[in-house]
């Protein structure tokens, strides 16, 4: 059985020490509908407001436990969740502009990790350019090319990530 797409948002909030929030009890009840099932993970699809971190925090980390899930390794953690995310605009699934700014306050957090810096430079240039005819965070680009230029730079980091990496849960 293959774990919900998902998952990869999960384990990088998980990883990222974010708050846990209904977004994590909707992951738990996608998970049992598709056939997961664990004691901790029916807790989880059952939270409710107002939530408690400490227990929340411990609560996940059965859950992962239980279903063998591994959230230790940040970098492969984050790598995994961007290529979800890259793979999402690719297939038509997620707004360009809303992964792009994801990636950049993921990048933000991560304490400017040079490999997803160009997420970032990406997003200020369409951002600038949407208000402007001028940026000049991404060499050639303007308002004319800008999402072909986003979606050219996605198709090289996919093929890059699958090349060297090409490691999913």
């Amino acid at each position: 059985m293959e774990f919900i797409d998902s998952t990869y948002k999960i384990l990088a909030l998980k990883s990222l020490h974010r708050s846990v929030d209904e977004k994590w009890a909707e992951w738990a009840i996608d998970m049992l509908t598709t056939g997961f099932d664990s004691e901790h993970l029916r807790i989880l699809a059952g939270i409710e407001k107002p939530y408690n971190q400490f227990y929340l925090q411990d609560l996940t980390d059965k859950v992962f436990k239980e279903l063998n899930l591994d959230y230790s390794k940040q970098e492969e953690v984050i790598r995994n969740y961007t290529y979800y995310l890259v793979s999402e605009v690719l297939n038509g699934k997620n707004h360009l502009f809303i992964v792009l700014r994801l990636l950049k306050d993921m990048y933000e957090e991560i304490d400017y990790q040079k490999e997803y810096q160009d997420f970032y430079l990406l997003y200020w240039a369409k951002d600038d350019l949407e208000n402007s005819n001028v940026q000049w965070y991404w060499p050639d680009a303007d308002r004319n090319n800008i999402d072909k230029v986003i979606l050219d730079y996605f198709k090289h980091w996919k093929a890059r990530y699958e090349a060297e990496n090409y490691k999913i849960i």
